[in-house]
């Protein structure tokens, strides 16, 4: 089954550029609304950084309806940022329901949906030749799912780089991420900056603990 086959019960993703010159409308607007005044060429700036935003959403896949259940004034920010953060759920919500109209999705969402459509066909039906992925060190869920797919295949490898198999199990275990507690709900802060941590990230997404890597 090729992508093109898989791409059938996809929606189509939305342009570049039509996200961007339509963000950049919603911005405005949403401003003026507000008796303030931007420049089109400054709507467009917000409107790119906008999308970067977007896009990393994506990939993590945390969804419009997981910012909202987030209330602005229970962060620990100051109210510009929090005045900021109602902003973004604002234009998100539009532009939600701008694709609904228009009928498509971001790219990212479509490149998770095509992953994830692969891994499942894979997994009902192996391919019959050798697979192997590597040198990939994103730790997108998606493609996590895609690579647990691939390290289970009765022909498939996953070759990780750079992967640290010396370092003691204590300080691995201490880079996170960490599950909030049940109670207070607190979670002790990750070692994000950490070399290793979206390789554990990764291994941690594909259900696979670092024992089971074959040296």
């Amino acid at each position: 089954l090729d992508s093109g086959e898989l791409a059938l019960d996809i929606p189509a993703a939305v342009e570049p550029m039509d996200r961007l010159l339509t963000l950049a409308k919603m911005i405005q607007d949403e401003i003026g609304l507000r008796d303030n005044a931007i420049l089109a060429k400054d709507a467009l700036r917000l409107a790119r950084e906008f999308a970067q935003t977007l896009d990393q959403l994506n990939i993590e896949e945390i969804s419009l309806s997981d910012l909202k259940k987030t209330e602005p004034a229970s962060l620990d920010l100051s109210t510009h940022w929090q005045d900021s953060y109602r902003f973004f759920l604002i234009i998100a919500e539009k532009w939600q329901e701008q694709l609904v109209q228009w009928e498509r999705i971001d790219q990212g969402v479509r490149r998770n949906m095509l992953f994830d459509h692969i891994a499942e066909n894979w997994k009902d039906t192996p391919p019959d030749h050798f697979v192997v992925a590597v040198g990939v060190t994103t730790s997108a869920p998606a493609i996590a799912r895609f690579l647990e797919t691939i390290a289970f295949l009765p022909s498939g490898l996953v070759v990780l780089p750079d992967l640290d198999l010396i370092m003691p199990d204590e300080e691995w275990d201490m880079l996170g991420p960490f599950k909030p507690d049940p109670e207070s709900g607190y979670a002790p802060r990750a070692q994000e900056t950490h070399p290793q941590y979206h390789m554990k990230l990764l291994l941690d997404r594909m259900s696979i603990a670092r024992g089971e890597i074959l040296r």
